[in-house]
């Protein structure tokens, strides 16, 4: 998949995302075209390892962000720096919360493996909670795992139609699998 259009997907999930929070508060489910961890570090300033820091709400001009920092464990491709604040939509803010189904759940303490980029002086994950892997444990053979429970997964057919995907994008039994993959991955960096 090519980096504009896995830029152009992005910004129209995001859109999608955006406009189904303002008209009702939340969502049920987020379609979103399944990506690789290829396509991904196309998009992406890095994958890190991080362990999850604090979060707090800020008022956006349309929908309030939650901002986790992260505290980068080790660098796994790519370029980033030893800490970051990570921005993701949604948040309560005057009792209102919005929430962007299909995005990462990210909570104080956990550890994770994650796709992010810069835009803007800004890091965001690549594509919502499909770049996220939670690890439980350490070393190789610790579990990883992502929570996709919000996302309905579609694909291109061998005509470039958006349709339904056939199965899910592909997990990782443990560490060892997600690093394995990422050995040798291109990044190119949102702009």
């Amino acid at each position: 998949m090519s980096r504009v259009l896995v830029r152009g997907l992005r910004a129209a999930v995001l859109a999608f995302a955006l406009s189904l929070a303002g008209l009702v508060g939340s969502a049920h489910a987020t379609t979103v075209l399944a990506v690789d961890v290829v396509d991904q570090a196309v998009e992406a300033d890095a994958l890190i390892e991080a362990i999850v820091g604090d979060s707090r709400v800020v008022r956006g001009e349309r929908v309030p962000f939650t901002e986790t920092e992260l505290s980068v464990v080790r660098v796994l491709g790519g370029d980033a720096p030893a800490s970051l604040v990570l921005r993701q939509v949604g948040g309560e803010i005057d009792g209102v919360t919005t929430v962007i189904a299909g995005d990462a759940k990210l909570v104080k303490g956990q550890r994770v493996a994650a796709f992010v980029a810069q835009t803007d002086g800004k890091w965001h994950l690549v594509a919502l909670a499909q770049s996220v892997w939670h690890i439980e444990g350490e070393g190789p053979k610790a579990p990883v795992y992502r929570d996709l429970g919000d996302s309905n997964f579609m694909e291109r057919d061998h005509a470039g139609a958006v349709v339904p995907a056939m199965q899910s994008p592909r997990e990782y039994a443990n560490y060892g699998e997600l690093l394995a993959d990422a050995r040798g991955l291109t990044f190119g960096g949102a702009r």
